[in-house]
């Protein structure tokens, strides 16, 4: 993973780091509160030795006390020591579980050993102190080795500062505590937000499709509530202007794709169903239709069509009835608009979809259509739980696949190209669709399309006249003929 990759991975999952250390700090907070507050007091002992007739002797007596004393502060923690204080206290504790609350420290270079004792009472902690530090006087006087002469020990232990009873709680440490409770949610919300990463399966940016598809990506669609209502675009609803903008650059994108091709038709599809294929298809093929160009959209999903319900128009008569010659081109085209746009509708469901869209018939149609329009827009079945776009693909010049952001799989991507390199074909392009705004990587300006919802008939816009700018994908061609 790169560097880049890293930053976007964080950026995307900010919301869960950022939950994941309040969780943490949270935590921190409620185990300060729930423990009993302990107070530390510390009474200090000096360690020395009696034999300093001389100045030799004395420099080599405080030698010896800083050698031995790091060995006499770990006497204090012991049964010799502690007993005799358990039982004056009538602490019901074993030596060992009482050790816990004992602690010793020397401070550097010097012969100065302090005990601290922590107890939730600050009087009885300094009693306590004072206690462990006389009866650790009385132990290492018996235990240090005796003078051969005078019968006495050359260590001396001297109580040098008697324990005070603490002012304030020496724990729980709150600072320390929320210290820790944010580290600890820092580390294990960038570490979940990069695990789920890793093993996430769904596409959810054009980073993404991109690591999958060597193909370019000609734009993203983001997601919007408000086109629920409204399935194509449209001049006269103002809130459409940067929806359109959005299909504008998809319409530039495919341009240079089929002017690479020499060839101008293109296979709307997606790994399954649901993920937007068919709304992008028509909304591209108005897109075009208003910039100048004939278009002609054809629904070549012969089993679940959607186009002349999103077109607002009889699909009685369409494709299926063009395969078998029942119809000839100008009986199944319906004009729609002010006559720049064209449509196909899928006709009656036929028994054997695949054989149709993979016959010599399709293929003569498509050239034909190629031959009488700037654009060909052609919506196909889903690749993964059938295989008619794999039928269909050889038939045109350029597959589109559209991927759902945050719902089509990896693996789906895989089979979709998989079942397109098994008949030659390949994948010219992607689109994103249902795009959350931080995915679309540039794409677009902020509103999009919903998905996976019924279209409206549109009759009434089907009406109305279609602005005309500058033609974009070439200049208009006469009318389809039979």
């Amino acid at each position: 993973m790169e560097l880049t990759d890293a930053l976007t991975v964080l950026r995307r999952g900010w919301p869960t780091i950022v939950a994941v250390l309040l969780l943490g700090l949270i935590g921190a907070t409620a185990l300060s509160l729930v423990q009993r507050p302990g107070y530390n007091a510390v009474s200090e002992v000096f360690v020395s030795t009696q034999s300093a007739n001389t100045a030799s002797d004395l420099t080599q007596g405080g030698t010896f006390a800083q050698d031995q004393v790091k060995s006499y502060a770990d006497i204090v923690p012991t049964a010799l020591v502690l007993e005799p204080v358990r039982k004056a206290f009538r602490i019901q504790q074993p030596v060992r579980e009482f050790a816990k609350n004992v602690t010793t420290s020397i401070p550097p270079n010097t012969v100065i050993i302090t005990i601290g004792v922590t107890d939730p009472s600050p009087n009885r902690a300094a009693a306590l102190s004072n206690a462990i530090s006389r009866t650790f006087v009385d132990a290492v006087s018996r235990i240090a080795p005796q003078n051969v002469k005078s019968g006495e020990s050359p260590v001396k232990i001297t109580m040098l500062q008697p324990a005070d009873p603490p002012t304030a709680p020496s724990s729980p440490n709150l600072p320390l505590y929320l210290a820790i409770g944010a580290a600890l949610g820092l580390v294990l919300g960038v570490l979940f937000v990069f695990l789920r990463n890793l093993l996430d399966t769904k596409v959810r940016s054009v980073s993404d499709l991109s690591d999958l598809v060597r193909s370019p990506s000609l734009g993203a669609v983001a997601y919007d509530l408000r086109a629920f209502s409204h399935a194509l675009l449209t001049g006269t609803d103002p809130r459409s202007g940067r929806r359109v903008e959005e299909f504008r650059r998809l319409r530039t994108n495919l341009r240079y794709l089929s002017t690479l091709a020499k060839r101008t038709s293109v296979i709307v599809t997606s790994p399954g169903p649901g993920e937007g294929k068919s709304t992008i298809a028509a909304n591209l093929a108005l897109v075009a239709a208003n910039a100048g160009a004939r278009v002609v959209v054809v629904d070549a999903d012969l089993r679940k069509p959607s186009v002349a319900p999103y077109f607002g128009i009889d699909g009685g008569v369409g494709l299926s009835d063009l395969l078998i010659g029942r119809v000839g081109l100008s009986e199944a085209v319906q004009h729609w608009g002010d006559g720049q746009l064209d449509v196909i509708p899928a006709g009656p469901l036929p028994p054997n979809p695949t054989d149709l869209l993979a016959s010599e018939e399709m293929r003569g149609l498509v050239r034909q259509l190629e031959a009488q329009y700037d654009l060909v827009v052609i919506d196909s079945a889903p690749l993964v739980p059938v295989a008619d776009t794999a039928a269909l693909a050889p038939a045109a010049s350029t597959v589109m696949l559209v991927v759902a952001a945050g719902k089509t799989t990896k693996h789906a991507v895989h089979t979709s190209l998989a079942s397109l390199d098994a008949v030659g074909a390949a994948v010219s392009g992607t689109v994103l669709s249902m795009a959350p705004q931080r995915a679309t990587d540039g794409y677009g300006y902020g509103y999009g399309y919903g998905y996976g919802y019924s279209p409206t008939p549109l009759a009434q816009e089907a009406a109305a006249p279609q602005h005309r700018p500058a033609p974009g994908l070439g200049e208009a061609r006469p009318a389809p003929s039979a």
